[in-house]
């Protein structure tokens, strides 16, 4: 049966309609070395998850880069404007760069995803995230967009240094996605407003979309020679 949920008051009760509800064990597995995980989901649910997107929102998985004409490898860059905290005072400077590495590569495209409006929706923003083949984006909620990532696309993390930041980390371990993490080289950056990406993370970051490109530029290798052996 439909059930109230309020919120604060009387007049913001809402009703819902709940068909299957799925209940997630959350114990920590006895072989997990890790420390504060409490905010991790199992894998299973991970998976999941990223099945029913699929299957709901009829996503279609990532092009091969080497599917003419239209397909290209897909960057997309996940912008903190607005959030409140940890925000890429020199941002601008990051997107020049991500360009500049796009550039050498006739095959790469840049696609932003703002936090600023206009803002895509739901759908709009799963089937961006579906089809991209490297995202890059600072530690927040942003990057949980990625579980619509395709098994092999490359999650480039500008990574906190703190115990409890490995989120991304393991969202990509569950979905087979290639993880990378630039470091910042600062503490106490969860709750700061802003921080500067000194020029030696902007190096670290320009290695790691290198190293990613280079990824997909084996694969190609590898289906032309298949090709060419058939």
């Amino acid at each position: 049966m439909p059930y109230a949920i309020v919120a604060g008051d009387d007049k913001n009760a809402a009703r819902l309609r709940v068909r299957v509800a799925h209940a997630v064990e959350w114990t920590k597995a006895s072989h997990d070395p890790r420390s504060d995980t409490f905010h991790l989901p199992p894998k299973h649910a991970i998976v999941t998850l990223h099945d029913e997107l699929y299957r709901r929102l009829r996503l279609e998985p990532r092009p091969s880069p080497t599917t003419p004409p239209t397909a290209r490898i897909r960057l997309v860059y996940i912008q903190r404007a607005a959030a409140s905290k940890r925000r890429i005072s020199n941002d601008n400077e990051l997107q020049l760069l991500l360009q500049n590495v796009c550039n050498e590569n006739s095959n790469c495209e840049v696609r932003l995803f703002s936090d600023a409006a206009p803002r895509l929706d739901f759908a709009e923003t799963m089937r961006l995230f579906a089809g991209a083949h490297i995202v890059l984006g600072a530690h927040g909620a942003g990057l949980a967009n990625a579980v619509a990532c395709g098994a092999g696309a490359v999650l480039v993390e500008l990574a906190l240094p703190e115990e409890h930041a490995q989120y991304a980390a393991h969202l990509s371990a569950a979905l087979a996605l290639r993880y990378a993490r630039v470091p910042l080289p600062f503490g106490a950056l969860h709750s700061r407003a802003e921080f500067t990406l000194t020029p030696s993370a902007l190096v670290h970051v320009e290695m790691a979309l290198h190293a990613a490109l280079a990824v997909f530029a084996n694969e190609n290798a590898d289906q032309r020679q298949n090709k060419d052996e058939l």
